[in-house]
């Protein structure tokens, strides 16, 4: 099982993706239909920038926030 520090993110990241030869270990959040992340390059706050469209292999990465 992977130990996420959901503290280092945003408080609204709904989702966390691991470190992988493609991609940085990030927070995201999907607003309206476009995926926000946040990484550590960005100091775990939201890029302004939207996440380019997600392979099948990043998505089955995602890990779900639970919620309360």
């Amino acid at each position: 099982m992977i130990d996420i520090n959901w503290k280092k993110g945003p408080e609204d990241a709904t989702h966390w993706g691991p470190d992988t030869a493609i991609y940085h270990e990030c927070f995201y959040k999907k607003s309206g239909d476009t995926w926000m992340f946040a990484a550590g390059h960005t100091e775990w706050k939201w890029s302004s920038e939207p996440v380019a469209p997600f392979d099948e292999e990043r998505m089955s990465e995602l890990v779900e926030r639970n919620q309360p």
